[in-house]
């Protein structure tokens, strides 16, 4: 005796099948707020995540980059922080991708396709930073030891630059 399978039907589509079930997911401009949940990556089938104009707020979970088959990310205008995970560099079909528009911070990860995306996946966010975006990463600091004080408690560092300042001023209005 042999069962009878009969396919799932959700709003007129067969899903009898994994390759039947709907490739994006497409919740842009729906005031969504919170956190972006982690079981998304979960979703393995999709190629295209579009979560654009929303408040979510929080990270952009790491779980993002088991995606493997997505095409298309795009989590412009929401109110995400925090870094760019470096493993998102791992997407290799991503051609698609937006994070303006944010508050996220540090260096934009290089490597695999984010090689390929143009400033404005990137613009409207004043605290990344990378060469894609034009702006430094790294801060120059200048490590200057404690000027030593003089016998009348003063810093001697700051006498000196006085005394220097004064002889090129002497100097140069007598040349």
């Amino acid at each position: 005796m042999s069962h009878l399978v009969l396919p799932f039907q959700y709003d007129n589509h067969l899903y009898n099948r994994l390759f039947n079930l709907q490739r994006s997911l497409k919740l842009g401009n729906n005031s969504l707020c919170g956190r972006i949940p982690t079981e998304i990556g979960q979703m393995k089938f999709l190629q295209r995540l579009v979560l654009r104009n929303n408040k979510l707020r929080g990270s952009i979970p790491e779980q993002l980059s088991n995606l493997t088959n997505l095409e298309k990310l795009d989590m412009s205008g929401n109110d995400l922080m925090g870094e760019i995970p470096e493993s998102l560099t791992k997407l290799h079909f991503l051609s698609a991708f937006s994070v303006a528009d944010n508050d996220l911070e540090g260096e934009i990860q290089k490597g695999g396709q984010f090689e390929t995306f143009g400033i404005g996946a990137f613009e409207g966010n004043p605290k990344l930073c990378g060469e894609v975006i034009h702006r430094s990463c790294g801060a120059v600091v200048i490590n200057r030891p404690m000027p030593k004080e003089d016998n009348d408690g003063e810093s001697g560092s700051l006498w000196y630059d006085i005394r220097i300042a004064f002889t090129v001023v002497v100097f140069f209005k007598n040349w």
